[in-house]
């Protein structure tokens, strides 16, 4: 990557995440901060507790002439910064893209850009408070049951959790026999002796064809171990499909969504969404699969059980899911087993998506934060909410898939990639305990 490829993801990073946003994303993204700065070349020796500015600024392109070192005396020469950066000028954008490069050199700059951080976080704040008032806004006034109901999900997930919607979630579903508003409601309790919460056996009831359904009965328990084997009994035997009802609630969402909207406002609408589809996407199946995971399955009617469970979520349309099918196919199907050619081509179909689906984050990121500060600034979360609004019903998994390249070569190419990037021969043997060494994740830090 280059130096002003570099500045300009660690600018976007620190002023659309924020100081704790931006270290998971530099974990995600394989991104260090060491080679920035070891890589920056040096104009010159600065004094003892001075850091030199302008060849920091040099380093990375930057009209030197505007970044003189600073000093106590000097603060009130500092341009102001927008709290919307979109509106910065030219002098204001010059000046931020000096200090981001001094401050990685150790200069105190970090300080304020702290604050300019800071400032942004409490406008993003806002803008996702507004957002998520407009989204239940709108669903309560469609009227639909699913509508409600989802709207009374999601004033329980705001910066500040409406208390009482959780009550009326846990009402509507009592009366309700549409499985997902029993699924949304388990997802939303109230707290002890605040309302009474619905029965978790309902969604089972409801919906015994959903592998999920028998899982949420074991979460209702507190621990697997209170109803044993019954769980996974009866979802080896009733459970056809896995459905965790992210699909039907995103297409709900999508119909609130305004067509455009601005960068503070996208980047508001991003994090939220994706914090909403994690927690639908990803929920809990130990109540089905702890029986079968980390111990012996001692006996062949258990093995079976745990096979059957692992069809249902091979169903499931996330790399999460799909990924917990094959780690309970590994462990449930013996090598010898006839059923066990099926998860070889399951977990080759795998690997092969799940590559692809890296390839095209990465290339999503690209075009998110090109090299032009401006446009990875303002424009980057702009484009990432239309894709956003594209994938949110169908999920990014199915949209991996449509878009798999039909060569062998170009699958086992991408099979190769993924066992190279995860250190296994199969995605159907476990994980390694030991970290990945250091040469296989050197090529992310180096882009």
């Amino acid at each position: 990557m280059r130096q002003a490829r570099r500045i300009v993801v660690y600018i976007g990073g620190f002023l659309l995440l924020g100081s704790a946003g931006w270290l998971a994303w530099q974990w995600a993204s394989g991104i260090s901060a060491a080679p920035m700065v070891a890589n920056a070349p040096h104009h010159g020796p600065a004094r003892p507790g001075e850091v030199n500015h302008a060849g920091a600024a040099a380093a990375y392109g930057v009209d030197a002439t505007v970044i003189e070192p600073r000093r106590a005396a000097t603060a009130s020469a500092e341009p102001r910064i927008p709290d919307d950066w979109c509106k910065a000028d030219k002098r204001g954008l010059d000046w931020l893209i000096g200090a981001v490069a001094a401050a990685l050199q150790g200069d105190a700059m970090s300080d304020t850009l702290g604050g300019l951080s800071r400032r942004h976080e409490e406008l993003l704040v806002a803008a996702k408070r507004d957002s998520l008032a407009s989204w239940i806004r709108a669903l309560r006034a469609q009227g639909d049951q699913r509508a409600l109901a989802l709207a009374e999900y999601l004033a329980g997930k705001g910066e500040v959790p409406d208390t009482s919607s959780a009550a009326r979630l846990q009402a509507m579903a009592q009366r309700s026999t549409d499985p997902m508003i029993t699924a949304l409601a388990l997802q939303h309790a109230c707290e002890p002796g605040v309302c009474t919460n619905v029965d978790a056996a309902q969604w089972s009831r409801l919906e015994p064809a959903n592998v999920l359904a028998w899982a949420a009965l074991t979460e209702s328990h507190g621990s697997p171990s209170v109803l044993g084997d019954y769980p996974l009994e009866r979802a080896a035997a009733e459970a056809r499909y896995y459905r965790d009802y992210a699909e039907e609630a995103l297409s709900l969402l999508k119909t609130v969504l305004a067509p455009e909207a601005s960068a503070l406002q996208a980047q508001a609408e991003v994090e939220l969404l994706g914090n909403i589809e994690a927690l639908l996407r990803l929920p809990s199946l130990r109540g089905v699969t702890q029986r079968c995971l980390g111990m012996s399955t001692d006996t062949r009617v258990r093995a079976r059980r745990c096979e059957a469970v692992a069809d249902m979520l091979w169903t499931g349309n996330n790399e999460f899911v799909r990924s917990f099918a094959l780690r309970l196919a590994g462990e449930s199907v013996p090598i010898s087993a006839p059923g066990r050619q099926v998860w070889e081509r399951r977990a080759r179909e795998f690997e092969a998506v799940s590559a692809h689906l890296s390839a095209q984050r990465s290339a999503r990121m690209d075009e998110w934060l090109p090299d032009d500060v401006l446009a990875a600034m303002c424009q980057g979360p702009i484009k990432h909410r239309q894709w956003m609004m594209r994938a949110m019903a169908t999920g990014e998994w199915q949209e991996a898939q449509a878009s798999l390249p039909t060569s062998s070569a170009e699958r086992e190419e991408l099979v190769k990639r993924w066992r190279e990037r995860e250190g296994r021969n199969s995605a159907l043997e476990p994980r390694p305990k030991s970290p990945r060494p250091a040469a296989s994740a050197a090529p992310a830090a180096s882009r």
